[in-house]
Order: structure tokens, then sequence, then C-alpha cells
């Protein structure tokens, strides 16, 4: 797996530790944590033809060097790696969470407490009534002035009855659904089976002015006659009050 971390755009630097590769046939994920200033990975680690793993590793962004432990997450199986099976990641509040498809096609995740010893938790199911996917989910973390939220995502749905985005957040330690789906009929098109992907930006309006605060999902649509498309759509806005003397 290759890895960029500055300068010219030919270096691309494989993920390593002078030992083990990272060594995979699926979409990996990034996820920067700024309670110790690192830089985590994961992805899945073919096995067998039937089923892979989830390994990640740290990168300590002083050094510049990687960390790839012997073990990875443990007792996680996820389907087989080139039914576009990656892992999701996100560091939350100081906690690196860990999300994945099963070959049952549930969706299962695992957190990483920095504060305790490094020890990933048990695995545990997102129980959310019908949900059922095929490929991976998507974490993403909507950030605004008065705090943040861990959002999970995923599509599902079938040829036949079309596919949808839905949506769950995390309410303490529990996941609840959240957001309205996206669909074909919000779309105006209809939704390919792949995975979608979250993220939130802020727009600065100027000194003293409000900031603007979008949480925006990702994901591929159908086009008649033509290639797949990209689409976006922001799920939440909002903006914070400024200072009064707004100056654009």
């Amino acid at each position: 797996m290759l890895f960029r971390s500055g300068g010219p755009w030919p270096s691309f630097p494989t993920i390593h530790d002078g030992a083990t590769f990272a060594e995979t046939t699926a979409s990996p994920a990034l996820a920067l944590s700024t309670t110790d200033s690192r830089l985590y990975a994961a992805w899945t680690a073919v096995t067998t033809e039937e089923a892979a793993t989830i390994n990640y590793a740290t990168y300590d962004c002083s050094s510049q060097i990687w960390n790839i432990p012997m073990t990875g997450q443990p007792d996680v199986s996820t389907k087989p790696p080139d039914l576009n099976a990656g892992p999701a990641l996100a560091v939350y509040n100081g906690t690196p969470y860990l999300a994945w498809v099963t070959a049952s096609q549930t969706i299962y995740y695992a957190t990483l407490p920095l504060s305790h010893g490094g020890s990933w938790s048990s695995p545990a199911p997102v129980s959310i009534r019908g949900l059922k996917t095929s490929v991976a989910p998507a974490l993403g973390i909507r950030s605004w002035d008065k705090g943040s939220q861990l959002y999970l995502a995923w599509t599902t749905g079938s040829t036949e009855t079309g596919y949808s985005i839905d949506f769950a957040e995390l309410t303490g330690s529990t996941w609840v659904p959240a957001l309205e789906p996206i669909s074909r009929a919000s779309a105006g098109v209809p939704l390919k089976n792949f995975s979608p992907a979250l993220d939130s930006y802020t727009i600065s309006q100027g000194e003293g002015c409000p900031l603007l605060f979008h949480f925006n999902v990702a994901y591929i649509v159908d086009v008649p006659a033509g290639k797949p498309n990209i689409n976006f759509t922001t799920l939440k806005s909002s903006s914070s009050n400024g200072s009064g003397s707004c100056t654009r």
C-alpha cells in the first residue's frame, strides 16, 4: 500500500515498518489523531479466498515512522477483498473507531481507547433494524462550533429494488438511525452499489463573520447512456454567531 506524506507527487513510499508491509487488494482507510499526533491506517488483509481480516498501523508524525503491530484488530472477519470490503476509520473524541462489513452483510465496529494501553475493544455489531450491506461502510465526523458527532453510512438495497444510503449516529455507546436516507427519489438518479464517503468542512466568510459548517456525503450514481458519476449532498449545515463586526 502506497502512502504520500509530502514532497513532490512522484514520491509514493509504501506503508511498512521495515519488516512487515501493508498488503491488500481493497481500499485502505486513514484517520488522524490529534490526541497522540499519530496517523492511523487500516486495511483488509487477505487470508483465504473466502475470508479476510483487518490490520492496522500507526504513523508517528514526528519521526515519520510506521509501526505495524504483529496482531491487527483481533477476531475480525470481513468479506473477501475483491468485494470492495475495505474498512472505515475515524478518530472521534480522541478514540479511533473502526467499522467493517461482514460476510453476513452486517456491520461491526471496534474502538481503540488511547488512554487504556492501546488494546482494541471486542468487535460489536451495529444493531439497527434492517441494516444490510454488501460493500464497505463509511465513518465521518460532523464538526461545528458547538461540538462534533460521529456518523456511520452504508449502501443498502438490491438491483431489483434500487439502492439507497442509510445513516446512523453514535449516541453514548449506541448507534441510532439518523438523517434522511439518500435514495433515487432524493438524488434524482439511481444509486450504484458502491461505498459512500463522509466528511465535513468549514467556510470562513471573513474576520468576525459567522463560520459556516457543512457535513456531506459523496456517492456514485448511475447516469443513463454514460459512465457512473459522483454525487455530493450536504446533510447538515449550521453557522456560528460571529463577533458582530464582520469584515468580508
